[in-house]
């Protein structure tokens, strides 16, 4: 049996950057090695198909990259969905993105809207801290 390698387009992160390995040669090596392995037919996007261990040791690594389109990378497996409380009760850090928006949404409401919405941040429980849970569930369901 040909041991067949993954052949989609894939980023996963490195000790320095990110890597980007580009759709069509395979994942687990490069120059005139991919290009015989595509001409001899044994590369797949089927990720179940691929048997190649640095391949599939690459997939497991494979993350979303920010420095270009999202439908060039492999998305890793699907997570669980999470529930605001269970990402509490697992002691989650908040996404910085979360963070970011509720403190900057509390300032603007408190300096501009007459602190209608009277956003807190600080501790566990208060308003702005269930508003980054909330959006800690969004973004890590792919949200942007």
């Amino acid at each position: 049996m040909q041991k067949m390698h993954y052949s989609g387009a894939i980023c996963y992160d490195t000790a320095r950057s990110t890597a980007h390995v580009l759709g069509g040669y395979a994942a687990c090596c490069s120059g005139d090695r991919t290009i015989k392995l595509r001409n001899k037919g044994l590369v797949t996007r089927d990720k179940g198909a691929v048997t190649c261990k640095r391949c599939q040791s690459l997939m497991a690594k494979a993350v979303h990259c920010r420095s270009h389109p999202e439908s060039c990378c492999v998305p890793p497996d699907p997570q669980p969905k999470l529930s605001p409380g269970q990402r509490w009760e697992q002691g989650i850090d908040h996404d910085p993105r979360s963070e970011r928006l509720v403190r900057g949404m509390a300032k603007i409401d408190f300096e501009r809207n007459g602190d209608e919405l009277c956003i807190k941040v600080g501790g566990d429980g208060d308003n702005g801290e269930t508003m980054m849970y909330l959006l800690d569930c969004y973004f890590a369901e792919g949200g942007t």
